[in-house]
This record gives C-alpha cells, structure tokens and sequence, in this order.
C-alpha cells in the first residue's frame, strides 16, 4: 500500500467543511417547523377513579360546577343501577343541585328506569330539560359535563371515572349525539 499526498488532508476537511454547511442550510430550513411543533400545547388529560356513594358524590359535585346556565349537560345510559333505591335517593339530591345551576340537560334513559317514574319525572316536567329512552341494558352511564366526562358503574357500590379533557368531550358528545338519534321520546 501507499499512502496518499498529505495536501489531500486539505481537501479531505474542505469536502467535511462543505458537508456540515449543507447540514446546517437543512436544519435551518426545518428548524421553524419543529419549533413550531414542539411549542405547540399538548392537552393535559386528569383522570382520577372514585369508589363507593362517597366518591360518587364528589365526582358529581365536581362536574356540578364545572356548569352554568349557557351549558348543555349530555347523559346516556341512565339506569335504575344495581342498588335501585339507592340510586334514586342519590340522583333527587343530585337533580337538585344540578337544576341550580341553571343548566340544560339532555339525557338518555334505558328502558328499565320507566319502573322508576320518580327518577326521571324531574325531567319530564322541566322545560329546559329533554330526555329519551333507548332499549339499553347496562350499569355504564356516560356524563359530559363541561370540560368533564364521567364514567360510572352504577354498581351496588359505584365506580366512577372523571376525565378532563376536551378531547374526550368532543368525543363522547358526538357518541351522546349518535345514540341521540336512535332513541325515542
């Protein structure tokens, strides 16, 4: 073997100089994008679980006031749950301090509340309120509340995930909307 001139170290880091310049016209032209993308908000999603009537209650109260009287509140698949009288003592409280906040709601019952009229008669009679039924069996009810969505089991015991997320308003409203449609008066 035989080595190479040594003026050709010259042209060697001339050729790395040019290279690197290139790398940097490269960058320079995508670097306003990525910035761009990296400054953008990523949305903050909470999620927290609550167990039994007491953590119930603080979901609901939560999602409580997180409205007003400009606001919509969506449910669907309200039930007479697993312990029936239960849920009916729990959702008279909760109509109440729903209705002073001056909301609207929007709610879709499963057929089997019909055997509980004291359950959904606060609606029947409130003009700003409408309601529906839909033949639909499952201790699952979905609420979108706000900038909340709350899952819950209506369980003997409930199980409930409260969600702060636009995203999953969004989403779960354009759901509420399309169960809407296929539900009756």
């Amino acid at each position: 073997f035989s080595p190479a001139n040594p003026k050709r170290i010259k042209d060697f880091i001339n050729k790395k100089i040019k290279d690197a310049e290139e790398e940097k016209r490269l960058v320079d032209k995508i670097l306003p994008d990525l910035i761009m993308q990296y400054n953008t908000k990523k949305e903050d999603i909470d999620i927290e679980v609550y167990y039994g009537w007491d953590g119930f209650e603080t979901a609901c109260k939560i999602i409580e006031g997180a409205v007003g009287k400009k606001d919509e509140v969506l449910i669907f698949g309200a039930s007479k749950g697993g312990n029936p009288e239960q849920y009916d003592i729990f959702f008279k409280a909760h109509q109440k301090r729903v209705d002073a906040t001056g909301c609207k709601i929007r709610i879709i019952f499963n057929e089997d509340i019909r055997e509980r009229k004291q359950r959904y008669e606060f609606y029947v009679g409130n003009k700003k309120h409408k309601h529906r039924f839909l033949l639909h069996e499952t201790l699952t009810e979905i609420n979108v509340y706000g900038e909340y969505v709350l899952l819950t089991l209506l369980l003997n015991q409930p199980v409930c995930i409260l969600i702060k997320s636009d995203e999953a308003v969004d989403a779960f409203t354009k759901f509420f909307n399309d169960m809407w449609r296929h539900a009756k008066a």
